[in-house]
């Protein structure tokens, strides 16, 4: 990956809030953590990665296109389980879950999550799991995952890391704990 003279900002009516200008960032890495404060753009940097928003200046290159997002929102939709919630994203047509043991019911209950469990009746943590499992379903190059694990106690952190490791993509997290960031094996990229 590699970012040349990056600029980017907000505008609220007439004020400008610069949050990147001339970033250069470059990485071989398969995994980067991108850590600091609230507010200093990780977000904002993943977003730009999945090109859903757009730099003032500068460019991103060395850098699928195919990605694969988990906002800071879970995103679910309510009137579905966690199976049907993940499997959405697969590439074979939408079924309902039928109890089969598939990719997206695997990855459910490598996290603990029972395939037929309605969202509603889930704890915050419980939905970041199936909003983690379908960023891993979906059929991508590289992940983009923003503070995929909180939530998540430590045991559960530890496994969520490595099946993210283990998929073996190219993987950009936004996190504040170093812990996640070393269960993940990561190279971090501190921002300010």
């Amino acid at each position: 990956m590699k970012i040349e003279n990056l600029s980017f900002s907000y505008f609220d009516k007439t004020i400008e809030k610069k949050v990147f200008d001339s970033l250069n960032l470059q990485s071989d890495s398969r995994i980067i953590c991108f850590m600091g404060h609230s507010g200093c753009g990780k977000t904002t940097l993943l977003h730009i990665l999945a090109g859903l928003l757009k730099p003032s200046s500068g460019t991103v290159s060395d850098f699928p296109e195919k990605v694969s997002v988990m906002f800071q929102e879970d995103r679910l939709l309510p009137w579905l389980n966690a199976y049907e919630n993940v499997a959405l994203v697969q590439s074979t047509p939408f079924e309902r879950w039928n109890g089969q043991d598939d990719r997206a019911s695997q990855i459910l209950r490598s996290l603990d999550i029972d395939p037929a469990m309605d969202i509603g009746s889930m704890s915050g943590g419980m939905k970041r799991r199936v909003a983690l499992a379908r960023a891993l379903v979906f059929d991508s190059e590289a992940l983009l995952l923003d503070e995929p694990f909180k939530g998540m106690d430590e045991d559960l952190t530890v496994r969520a890391a490595d099946l993210v490791r283990r998929q073996g993509k190219i993987t950009i997290v936004s996190t504040h704990s170093e812990a996640e960031a070393r269960a993940l094996g990561a190279t971090v990229i501190r921002l300010s």
